[in-house]
């Protein structure tokens, strides 16, 4: 199996780190890298895959919101074009002293990765 996971332990303090520091940054807490390409072509283990990462990310957003808010979501892929990766849904972004704070699922291609990342803006 080909998933990574290298979630902080508390996501509210890693995104407080991530302000705090340079611009720009973007991490990746959580990856899948397609092994072969079965799985690169297979369209319910794309959709299975997807709703994974979704639900992670719901359960983070609900986390990062307790501190910071209500997000502003993505209702379309790509919808915040400044997030630096592509094919990016869904996505939150919240606006915290001047910073962007975005925490988004990227999946650009079959055969590429799937994603999430968290960074400021």
């Amino acid at each position: 199996m080909s998933d990574e996971i290298s979630m902080p332990v508390n996501i509210v303090s890693f995104a407080e780190e991530l302000i705090s520091g340079e611009l720009g940054s973007l991490e990746i807490i959580k990856i899948y890298e397609i092994e072969d390409d079965e799985e690169a072509h297979d369209d319910e283990f794309h959709k299975r895959k997807h709703l994974e990462f979704e639900a992670v990310h719901r359960s983070l957003v609900e986390e990062i919101s307790k501190r910071f808010g209500d997000p502003k979501v993505a209702e379309v892929e790509d919808e915040f074009n400044t997030i630096p990766l592509c094919g990016v849904i869904p996505a939150a972004t919240w606006e915290v002293d001047g910073t962007e704070l975005y925490l988004a699922v990227s999946h650009e291609e079959r055969e590429t990765p799937f994603l999430l990342a968290i960074g400021t803006m």
